[in-house]
């Protein structure tokens, strides 16, 4: 839900592109499968420095581009 309102936020408020709005949902949607890891219950709220920095670990050690990780961070 907090993803869906940033979105509306993005296209409405802000005029960004629907290609941007996609571009920022598909990476917002990949951060929180990722943080929810087995733990559907987890929350936005838990998300601290150490959970970004061991995401943008996983997604290089992944074989992830510098660019895809960075596209990912914005």
């Amino acid at each position: 839900m907090w993803i869906e309102s940033f979105l509306k936020y993005l296209k409405l408020e802000r005029n960004y592109s629907v290609g941007t709005v996609r571009s920022y949902g598909d990476s917002l949607r990949t951060f929180e499968r990722y943080f929810k890891g087995n733990d559907e219950a987890a929350d936005w709220k838990i998300v601290d420095s150490d959970i970004i920095r061991n995401w943008i670990m996983e997604l290089a050690d992944s074989g992830a581009k510098p660019a895809t990780v960075n596209r990912n961070l914005r």
